[in-house]
């Protein structure tokens, strides 16, 4: 069987929602959503992992830092099958990590932290 390649970006997302709408000091400070969800994000994450709910052969090529973010993203995608054996672990930076605000008209924000060194 051949094998496919991902190379890209990987992220933890963190998806909530509905947002009525975002909090805007001093107006309004919090809103509450009723669901929230945390998932591996961006393409060398989402890519291999629909592949690899397909049942084809998939690697993921990418760098996560060190941390706890870095963990769970590799640990989601082992569990449907991607292999990670190249993926870059840095103990210099930090994993990116992104907020999506799903608004009730379907519409997404996001508020996106990068890697940091």
């Amino acid at each position: 069987m051949k094998a496919i390649y991902c190379f890209g970006v990987a992220v933890v997302d963190v998806l909530s929602g509905p947002i009525p709408q975002y909090p805007v000091p001093p107006v309004k400070t919090q809103v509450t959503t009723k669901w929230v969800r945390t998932m591996a994000g961006g393409g060398a994450a989402n890519v291999p992992s629909a592949l690899a709910r397909m049942g084809l052969a998939v690697s993921s090529f990418f760098k996560v830092g060190d941390d706890f973010n870095g963990e769970f993203i590799r640990r989601e995608l082992d569990k449907v099958g991607v292999d990670t054996s190249g993926v870059c672990v840095s103990r210099n930076d930090t994993t990116p990590f992104t907020f999506v605000g799903i608004h009730a008209d379907s519409d997404r924000t996001f508020i996106h932290t990068l890697a940091q060194t």
